[in-house]
């Protein structure tokens, strides 16, 4: 017969077990098994009655030599066939997997494989148009419930590169602690990973992968830094991670450095491999530039690869342009954030160089500490205040007042710290 494909052959019942599928023909898939001197046709031989074109992005298997799969993409949705071997009665049960409006045909690339009672399929999965958009999921049948798992991200790729033609081995042993899984990346990279198999006590020693996309910029808002990120996977850039640690400082940030940067208290939750992340650093000193590196932690606490280090110049309300109108006197600023814990910056502006006293006082007029006193030029200043007086102890909550103090002016702004 004319335009055929064949897959690999599985034993179902003891016997090796081919799969054919005919192309532009309305007899699609079928199944003949070998008896000893050739393959027979069975009376439940045929799987899938229908014309398939020329698309033939299909994988079979057989869990305990008893219960054949079958799946395979068709347009925009990819299908799942599978039926009790029953000495080759009975019909398919037949159910759709996945539906893509964005997913054709050959471009589901489906590959299974067996572990025990339980059948994986991994498949490519498009969220875009767009050839890079193409993403490794994969989804795991469990003989006993006779149900699938949801879909689990593998990997959204690496440098935003098309990922394509999963691949792993037909049956996985019963003592084996994982499944592996391969991908092409791009068009030169062969990618790995493992999916980790629970009650084999095996201990997760494969940190998350390393984020090195990472993008700052000044924010919206004063004392802000944007950040943007790509969200890397829990075991490199399979699943997702367990925590973020971002730290930033006014020096250059590495290995050697991170340990004394500051880091930031309310980093977001890792979403899954692939996903965009987005962060805003706040009370940072504005017009100050700092560099910003991460680390990904997982569920079992390997860290990953120091992050590519960004830096940027927290956004100021002032502004360096030509037609940026400054003040012409002495002006002390809302501090923020306010209220704030554990501290707050405070900013204020100088028309012309002058002796400068910043200080803090409790509600009953008492100086609690002194952050500025000393000349200082012309221009926009800043200084944090950490909460702490004169001893360097935390004070308790309530309100308190900066205070700018000069030869030619003095003004108060409320604040209020809450614990």
């Amino acid at each position: 017969t004319a335009d055929v494909r064949i897959g690999s052959m599985p034993y179902l019942d003891g016997r090796a077990c081919l799969v054919v599928l005919h192309l532009n023909s309305s007899k699609g898939y079928e199944y003949y098994l070998w008896d000893g001197d050739s393959f027979e046709a069975r009376s439940d031989h045929s799987i899938y009655a229908d014309d398939m074109g020329y698309e033939r992005a299909f994988t079979h298997n057989v869990v305990n030599d008893t219960t054949m799969h079958l799946v395979f993409g068709l347009n925009n949705q990819m299908h799942h066939l599978w039926k009790h071997n029953n000495n080759g009665t009975g019909s398919w049960n037949h159910q759709t997997l996945e539906s893509s409006s964005n997913t054709d045909g050959m471009e589901w690339y489906p590959i299974t494989t067996v572990h025990g009672d339980d059948l994986y399929l991994f498949y490519c999965k498009k969220s875009s148009s767009a050839a890079a958009s193409s993403m490794i999921y994969y989804m795991k049948w469990s003989q006993t419930s006779e149900s699938w798992t949801s879909p689990q991200l593998v990997s959204a790729g690496l440098n935003g590169e098309e990922n394509v033609s999963p691949n792993s081995t037909p049956q996985v042993p019963d003592n084996s602690t994982f499944i592996p899984i391969f991908w092409t990346s791009g068009s030169y990279s062969v990618q790995f990973s493992k999916i980790l198999l629970s009650g084999t006590g095996q201990t997760d020693t494969i940190p998350p992968g390393w984020i090195d996309d990472l993008d700052a910029g000044a924010g919206d808002a004063q004392g802000q830094i944007d950040l943007e990120w790509t969200a890397p996977g829990d075991d490199g850039a399979l699943g997702q991670a367990d925590s973020y640690d971002i730290r930033y400082s006014v020096d250059l940030l590495d290995e050697a450095s991170w340990s004394q940067a500051t880091s930031v208290a309310d980093p977001p939750q890792p979403q899954a491999s692939g996903a965009t992340e987005l962060h805003t650093l706040t009370g940072l000193i504005p017009g100050t530039t700092y560099y910003v590196g991460i680390k990904v932690y997982d569920e079992a606490g390997n860290a990953s690869a120091l992050s590519n280090i960004d830096g940027a110049e927290a956004y100021n309300q002032f502004g360096t342009g030509d037609g940026d109108v400054l003040p012409v006197d002495f002006v002390l600023y809302q501090n923020y954030p306010n209220p704030f814990n554990p501290s707050t910056v405070i900013e204020y502006y100088l028309p012309r160089a002058a002796r400068v006293r910043v200080a803090v006082y409790n509600i009953a007029g008492q100086l609690v500490t002194t952050l500025v006193d000393e000349y200082q030029a012309a221009g926009r200043q800043a200084v944090v205040w950490d909460g702490t007086n004169f001893a360097g102890a935390r004070v308790a909550s309530g309100i308190y007042f900066s205070s700018l103090e000069t030869n030619a002016t003095s003004s108060l702004r409320k604040m209020v710290l809450l614990k």
